[in-house]
């Protein structure tokens, strides 16, 4: 199938591709960081399946696959979603990014924030394996922009560290985040 990644992340986009790579029917023949590329590139060529971010700037992702299944209506849409999608949108998953179904539980204390040269912040906390099996466990920490000048995700995973922990210990759990942590491009 010739397929068609659109996603304004690169990030996104690179694991993706990564996947498809994987999967032997797939044919990547495109990828775009926008909508109006996509579109032009679908308007003179054959696709089949895209994968489609469904928050993009300039055009909705759901949009772009209504206009997408004009082109072709055979044509088999992915919509890619994520917790910004989720955030911006008031939505709840049932299992969020990070909910850990876990046999044990986990607590944390002891948070320091330490500013580590010019540009870089040290996030370090202790987790205690509150439950009755060994587990692991992973940390994410969230930037949040303050009355951001351009439109800003809620908010965005910057750093995660995973530790094993039996049960009843404590551990120290420390998460670096350089400048690029608090960086964006407009």
């Amino acid at each position: 199938m010739k397929t068609i990644l659109v996603d304004d992340e690169l990030l996104s986009m690179q694991q993706f591709e990564k996947e498809c790579m994987d999967i032997q029917e797939i044919e990547l023949v495109g990828k775009f960081d926008n909508a109006k590329d996509a579109l032009a590139y679908a308007k003179c060529n054959q696709v089949d399946f895209a994968l489609l971010d469904v928050q993009m700037p300039e055009m909705d992702g759901l949009e772009l696959g209504a206009e997408l299944k004009k082109l072709n209506p055979d044509m088999v849409i992915i919509y890619i979603t994520g917790y910004r999608h989720y955030d911006l949108n008031g939505k709840k998953p049932l299992f969020p990014f990070g909910y850990g179904l876990s046999y044990t539980s986990f607590e944390y204390s002891a948070l320091k924030v330490a500013k580590v040269g010019s540009h870089s912040i040290k996030v370090s906390f202790d987790v205690t394996n509150a439950g009755d099996c060994d587990g692991a466990e992973i940390a994410q920490i969230y930037v949040a922009p303050v009355n951001p000048a351009v439109e800003r995700p809620v908010k965005e995973l910057k750093g995660f560290d995973k530790k094993f922990i039996r049960k009843g210990e404590t551990v120290r759990m420390e998460i670096l985040l350089d400048e690029s942590s608090f960086s964006y491009y407009d």
